[in-house]
């Protein structure tokens, strides 16, 4: 079976690999016949318009195990994208189905530092508040704010 998928990074991002795990021997298919074999891997800057990925893979590995896999992991040059498609060309021999567990793509934002973590930001706004308790308790007695 064949197809396209098509991810949404949610803004422009500089991506220089990601983790692909397979559908793997669990299922639907039978020894991972269901994952994904021929492929093409584009990639967009707008959604729309989708161009090769430059070294991207053409054949997804057989998974034929079923528990605690890990992915293969597919590294190139960095591209700035918004988008990557996935053009499904073929399977391992499952007539029914087609499919893949899971995708990570790995990179910053495009033109920027990576995003902080939100345990940063709880530290940064913890401090702030601090800093203005303190301050307020330095005032003068009498002074109005």
């Amino acid at each position: 079976m064949t197809g396209q998928i098509t991810f949404n990074l949610g803004g422009l991002f500089s991506v220089d690999s990601f983790s692909f795990w397979n559908q793997n021997g669990g299922g639907p298919g039978t020894a991972g016949s269901t994952g994904i074999q021929g492929v093409q891997v584009l990639l967009s800057t707008n959604g729309t318009d989708f161009t090769p990925l430059p070294g991207g893979p053409s054949v997804f590995a057989r998974v034929t195990g079923a528990a605690n896999l890990p992915p293969q992991i597919f590294s190139f040059t960095a591209v700035n994208a918004t988008h990557f498609r996935f053009n499904v060309l073929s399977n391992y021999g499952d007539i029914f189905n087609t499919g893949f567990a899971e995708v990570g793509f790995n990179g910053n934002p495009a033109g920027g530092a990576p995003i902080p973590e939100p345990t940063t930001m709880l530290l940064l706004g913890t401090g702030l508040a601090a800093i203005a308790v303190k301050v307020r308790r330095k005032r003068p007695a009498g002074q109005q704010e």
